[in-house]
């Protein structure tokens, strides 16, 4: 949970502490070492904890509204995942924009070209960025 103290205001929310938000000398966490952050940190755990900041109503609240929302992400990246399906891509080019050859073309390749001349009745895909077909 972090605990932003801008003045007499306090926002709830996140699982993370950040005790710098209540410091007004934002530079000063960029520019600092990581001895001179623990420090600081040190100085500010009395005042970052929620505990004292808040009510258990309010924590609890957060903490649902944390749930909530991290629930949601979960549902965001599973569905993403579940989209990365297999995309055929052509076999020369790479592009992913390729058909199916129709039937009506294999028929009208044999009725041109007989049964032994024509090549289209193997082959299921065309690509429609360079015209090859497998």
């Amino acid at each position: 949970m972090f605990v932003f103290a801008l003045g007499a205001e306090n926002i709830i929310g996140g699982m993370v502490l950040v005790p710098f938000a209540i410091d007004k000398d934002f530079d000063f966490w960029k520019n600092a070492t990581e001895e001179q952050r623990k420090a600081k940190m040190e100085e500010t755990k009395d005042v970052i904890y929620p505990e004292k900041c808040f009510s258990q109503k309010e924590i609890k609240e957060a903490e649902k509204f944390d749930q909530e929302y991290h629930a949601k992400l979960d549902a965001e990246l599973a569905e993403a995942e579940a989209r990365k399906q297999y995309v055929p891509k052509c076999p020369t080019c790479g592009c992913p924009d390729i058909e199916k050859i129709s039937a009506g073309a294999k028929a009208v390749d044999v009725a041109l070209f007989g049964l032994w001349g024509s090549n289209k009745r193997k082959l299921q895909f065309r690509c429609k960025n360079c015209g090859y077909e497998w």
